[in-house]
């Protein structure tokens, strides 16, 4: 079973360093722009996000009325903030079942 969290822990240290190196790449050390959301959201979709979700994030983004003084650090706030409110409504306690054997089925934006 250790093999098993160690490819679902790689795999999501994959999805967390492409994030990381996107919105360093889209930002460069400015602030961000309505431009830049487009680049934005191609980096959320790299990132396994998904597309509806992607496309999500960046309509709240659009939202907020202090866009253009989000600075890298603050939209790495508003994006855990907005991840965070989409996965609200599914997050559940997991808990293994009793019987054995058990079977356990994910899947993931990539099947």
């Amino acid at each position: 079973m250790s093999g098993f969290f160690a490819r679902l822990k790689n795999g999501l240290k994959r999805s967390a360093h492409v994030l990381d190196d996107g919105l360093s790449g889209v930002l460069g050390g400015r602030r961000l722009s309505v431009e830049k959301l487009g680049e934005l959201e191609d980096v959320l979709i790299t990132a396994d996000l998904g597309l509806a979700a992607a496309q999500e994030i960046i309509a709240k983004l659009k939202q907020k009325r202090d866009l253009a003084t989000l600075d890298e650090a603050g939209l790495r706030t508003a994006l855990a903030e907005q991840i965070a409110t989409l996965l609200a409504p599914v997050e559940q306690l997991f808990t293994l079942p009793n019987a054995k054997p058990a079977v356990i089925v994910m899947a993931g934006v990539n099947g």
